[in-house]
Parts: structure tokens; C-alpha cells; sequence
């Protein structure tokens, strides 16, 4: 799972300092920055098949950084500001082992600074290895 990530008109957002909160219902997990994934850029295939960027515990998180234009946010330092995107990898089969159809999942991302954000959705009700996208 990806979560994208931009900063509001002024502010900044260090990504080393982001917390993730992500439950199904059954068991919460809790995600830092893991230091060693991170990627300046998603591969030409898409953000998916970014290499490594999945490859990860149940209490860590990757960075792909999607936009950049001043250079702000490398892998020392991944800071975003005005005008960025970078996209948080999940690796919710090591979370929790898989998803099943039609399962709630809910989580918080905390920044060190200004408010959290929110997530929930649910799975389809078919489970498939296709990418499913929603609107």
C-alpha cells in the first residue's frame, strides 16, 4: 500500500519524524521511517515495482519521493515542502498477514508537527492480484 503524502501551502514535513498507526480491527501496528528504503524516484514500471520499497517489517515504512523540485527531501534529510509528493510504503501482508475481502482497515499517519491525517477504506470484495483503483 502506498500513502501519498504533500505538504500544506507553507509548511514542512519531516518524514524521519512521522508516526503510522494502521489497524484492521484485530491488531494495530505501529510504523517509523525505516532509513534504509528509501528512493528519489519510483521506478519507470510505477511506484509498485519500486525495488525494495515493499520488502518490509510490520513496524517500519518506506519513502518514494514523487515530486521534488527544489531537492528538499533525500535520503539523510527526507524532508517535504510547497509543492511535493512523496509516497509512504506499507507492507500490509507483514502487517497483518494479508487482508481479507471486504475488511476494514483504519490508521493515522502523525507528523512531528500539525495535524494527522486520517485513513480508512475497505478492501474489495473479491480478493485478486490486480491493482485496484478508487476514485
Amino acid at each position: 500500500m502506498t500513502i501519498t503524502v504533500t505538504p500544506k501551502s507553507a509548511s514542512t514535513i519531516n518524514l524521519d519524524e512521522v508516526i503510522i498507526q494502521i489497524s484492521n480491527g484485530t491488531k494495530l501496528c505501529i510504523l517509523a521511517w525505516n532509513t534504509s528504503k528509501f528512493a528519489l524516484q519510483p521506478s519507470s514500471s510505477g511506484v509498485f515495482s519500486t525495488p525494495g520499497l515493499f520488502d518490509l517489517e510490520a513496524s517500519s515504512f518506506g519513502i518514494i519521493v514523487e515530486e521534488d523540485g527544489d531537492g528538499s527531501c533525500n535520503a539523510s534529510n527526507p524532508i517535504i515542502n510547497k509543492g511535493d509528493k512523496a509516497c509512504i510504503t506499507v507492507n500490509l501482508s507483514a502487517c497483518f498477514n494479508g487482508l481479507d475481502s471486504r475488511a476494514d482497515v483504519r490508521g493515522i499517519v502523525i507528523p512531528e508537527v500539525g495535524a494527522p491525517a486520517v485513513i480508512f477504506f475497505r478492501t474489495p470484495a473479491t480478493n485478486s492480484n490486480m491493482v485496484v483503483d478508487f476514485f
